[in-house]
């Protein structure tokens, strides 16, 4: 009787170990079973608490059911660049294109997911579509100064960053550009002036102070350059930006310290600052400090995993972990 009682509460643990792991199942099998709507939905809340990989998973799984859906696609592709898959999201957006009319090529943002990979050619050539088909848009034209200047074509972006400000009075990124610009040419009075109307604008200024300062570093006035990154940073304790550019200064000084210490800041405020960890990988290899430097240089590719350095990056990584 015993042995029968043991084999008897046995079977009944079995069973109810495998009822327990059924139940278990039954959301995972509703999840299977479940249509385009329920994804899309997962995807939506999944962006409002910005949960960017886990909504890219539901818009997956949404266009597996419903691959004729061109919002779909764009949507995925926005989420994609988001999270700084450029490919992922380049496909995506041709496919809405593919699709439907309403979406007329994406060229917009396909140049955004090329200035994200620092491949300003292409994006300069979506971004003058996009110029040519909506030429009173602000946006477009903003977009078209900012991806000219970094390609080196300073004389033509300023021309697009007056339209755009032309078009839109109190956009400070506008003004800034143009004072950019001409701090390159060296035409200071004329720079301070842009520089001033977009402080006047006030709508950001810490991002307005911050490039006023960049330009300045730039040409090679690092005590003014200081100084406007401390405004900025005045007005925003918290300005990511403001600490890479301080950071920058101090290396132009050779304060090696000092300028680990503003770059730590950096990417403390500013996780997303992949310059910032680019430069604490350079400062912590060159001290030799392998693991630090290591971390950072990974913290780098994880935010510009296409960056045209990215080859030589991995190459360094991996030296590091075998110091």
């Amino acid at each position: 009787m015993r042995d029968e009682y043991y084999q008897t509460l046995t079977l009944m643990k079995t069973l109810t170990s495998v009822l327990l792991l059924f139940a278990l199942a039954i959301p995972v099998l509703a999840q299977e079973a479940a249509d385009e709507t329920d994804f899309v939905k997962a995807a939506e809340t999944a962006v409002s608490e910005n949960d960017l990989e886990t909504a890219s998973y539901y818009w997956a799984r949404a266009i597996e059911l419903n691959s004729n859906d061109a919002s779909l696609f764009y949507r995925a592709g926005t989420t994609l660049t988001h999270l700084g898959d450029y490919v992922g999201a380049r496909y995506n957006f041709v496919r809405a294109s593919e699709l439907s009319s309403d979406y007329r090529g994406c060229h917009q943002e396909i140049a955004d997911t090329y200035a994200g990979e620092e491949n300003y050619a292409s994006a300069v050539y979506h971004y003058r579509i996009m110029v040519t088909r909506y030429p009173t848009s602000p946006t477009s034209n903003l977009r078209l100064a900012k991806a000219l200047k970094a390609a080196g074509e300073s004389e033509e972006a300023k021309y697009y960053f007056a339209r755009a400000a032309e078009l839109n009075p109190t956009d400070a990124e506008a003004q800034v550009g143009i004072g950019a610009v001409l701090s390159e040419q060296k035409k200071y009075e004329d720079a301070e002036f842009h520089f001033a109307k977009a402080v006047e604008g006030g709508s950001d200024l810490p991002y307005s102070f911050t490039a006023m300062a960049h330009s300045y570093l730039s040409s090679g006035d690092t005590k003014t350059a200081e100084s406007y990154f401390r405004l900025a940073l005045s007005h925003d304790g918290s300005y990511g930006d403001a600490y890479y550019g301080l950071g920058l200064v101090a290396l132009d000084r050779s304060d090696k310290d000092a300028a680990k210490y503003n770059l730590i800041l950096a990417v403390q405020n500013d996780p997303g600052h992949a310059k910032a960890f680019y430069q604490l990988g350079q400062l912590n290899e060159a001290d030799k400090k392998y693991s630090d430097a290591k971390y950072a240089y990974e913290q780098y590719l994880n935010l510009r995993p296409n960056a045209n350095n990215a080859e030589n990056v991995t190459k360094t990584i991996s030296a590091l972990a075998e110091k």
